[in-house]
């Protein structure tokens, strides 16, 4: 317990300090995009390209893979049931859509499991992002916003060029190919880049974060956060007992299925006016219980 303490310290002292950043009442609003961008065009590769060359290729491996699709199948099932159950407005029902089935894996995810577990289960965290919540929000979700918007002019080409040009998942293809060895002359620098992951992440989360909830939305706000937090990580976690997946794909898969909402998809709900406020809401106290569930998720996994 006293490690995890301390391996989640950088995680709480970064997001606080980026929350007492925006409560200044400076005009900052544009700093999380700035970070955001550096994050994903810089970090996020050098990450990668750091750890997935020294992964060990298991056969269970396809786990971590597989887990995020599944989490996107149930996920959507039970927010269709629920909804139609509780008849809640057809905004919340496609916003929900979104955000109980996209895991912060990227911007929080991945920080968090390269501070608890190591560079091995950062891999495995890295090929769940990348080959399932990143290939999700360009697909899923962009589905369901052209359909709860009304917005048209939604291709396929379109799709395939924002999965392909995305710089981390560049940075994994360029990496499955690499040797452990090949990274040798520019690995000092990759570890310095990789130190910067953490505090520019939990600075960006920690600006955007909002603590306002409309009545009318505690219900659903619940409940979303209750099918993304707490069921997907017990459907994860009962299906890789079942197959006696190896113990770091296992707790990589769960850990990362037990994140909160996704910003990025947080973003693109927000950018097509689906219910903006009620997502800004569950994006922000999902992300503050995440800094409790996470490590409670964490000690439950090694123990």
């Amino acid at each position: 317990m006293p490690n995890t303490l301390i391996n989640l310290a950088p995680i709480l002292v970064f997001f606080f300090l980026g929350y007492s950043i925006k409560k200044t009442g400076l005009n900052l609003r544009r700093i999380p995009h700035q970070i955001n961008l550096a994050a994903i065009r810089l970090i996020f590769p050098a990450v990668i390209i750091l750890s997935v060359p020294k992964l060990n290729i298991e056969s269970g491996l396809y786990f971590a893979i597989l887990s995020p699709w599944l989490c996107v199948l149930f996920a959507a099932l039970s927010v269709l049931c629920l909804s139609r159950l509780m008849r809640w407005p057809r905004e919340i029902e496609g916003a929900l859509l979104v955000l109980c089935a996209l895991g912060n894996t990227g911007f929080l995810g991945v920080p968090m499991v390269k501070s608890l577990f190591g560079l091995e289960h950062l891999a495995i965290a890295a090929l769940y992002d990348q080959l399932g919540t990143f290939i999700a929000v360009t697909t899923y979700a962009a589905v369901v916003v052209a359909v709860y918007s009304g917005a048209g002019g939604l291709s396929i080409k379109t799709i395939l060029k924002n999965v392909l040009l995305f710089p981390p998942f560049i940075a994994l293809i360029i990496a499955l190919f690499l040797s452990e060895d090949a990274l040798a002359p520019v690995e000092p620098v990759l570890e310095l880049m990789a130190l910067t992951l953490i505090p520019l992440t939990m600075l960006s989360i920690g600006m955007q974060f909002s603590f306002k909830v409309d009545q009318r939305h505690i219900t659903p706000l619940a409940a979303g956060i209750g099918i993304k937090m707490l069921l997907l990580p017990t459907m994860i976690g009962f299906l890789g007992y079942f197959l006696s997946i190896s113990p770091s794909v296992f707790q990589a898969s769960v850990f990362q299925s037990a994140t909160p909402p996704m910003v990025t998809g947080a973003v693109l709900l927000a950018s097509h006016n689906i219910a903006p406020k009620f997502t800004a809401s569950v994006l922000g106290f999902g992300t503050l219980l995440a800094l409790i569930w996470l490590p409670l998720v964490y000690l439950f996994l090694i123990n």
